[in-house]
């Protein structure tokens, strides 16, 4: 079935979700936004142009990707990313309880990287309870919690930053950053 040969591999929907970030782009370019070694990025991008769901332009020396628009599973695809972009408020709302009110006022987001796995940003990263937090996170999410950091630029690899809100229920929408990159985030 298509949907199979679309969604075939974590690296395909990893470019997936860096073309729908970046828009057309080349190869280096989605490699370094999904955190993908250039020849996985290549062949992911190779088979995603296979489907149609990827469209391929050269431009002089350059080859560009873009998702093509009129795929007819363009708009259910990106529905289906936006959903799971969706989640992050909730998950930062769900690290916010396990620490506490004590602890609450410390944290100050979570770094997702493309891969599933997840720093949670807390200014004092010893009082976390890490065993909690990792074992709720993998069973709820299916992401895997690497450890408490006490800022954001020190996870060097490429990640989302999600800030947590200084109050209230999370946000509604896609909250957070769309940003995903190896540079250092602002700090929140």
């Amino acid at each position: 079935m298509l949907l199979e040969e679309i969604l075939g591999t974590r690296n395909q929907i990893r470019v997936l979700r860096a073309l729908f970030r970046r828009g057309e782009s080349s190869g280096s370019e989605v490699a370094r936004e999904a955190g993908l070694r250039p020849s996985a990025a290549l062949f992911a991008l190779r088979r995603l142009a296979e489907t149609g769901v990827v469209r391929v332009r050269r431009a002089g020396r350059r080859v560009l990707y873009a998702i093509d628009g009129n795929h007819f599973l363009t708009p259910h695809l990106e529905a289906l990313l936006a959903a799971e972009a969706g989640v992050a408020p909730h998950l930062v709302s769900l690290v916010r309880s396990l620490i506490g009110e004590d602890e609450e006022t410390n944290l100050r987001g979570l770094c997702i990287t493309p891969d599933g796995r997840v720093y949670v940003c807390h200014t004092r990263p010893d009082n976390l309870p890490a065993d909690r937090v990792g074992q709720v996170i993998g069973s709820m999410f299916g992401l895997r919690f690497v450890g408490a950091v006490p800022d954001p630029r020190r996870v060097l690899e490429a990640h989302r930053f999600v800030p947590a809100p200084s109050s209230g229920p999370p946000a509604s929408g896609r909250g957070g950053s769309d940003r995903i990159s190896g540079e250092s985030p602002t700090a929140a």
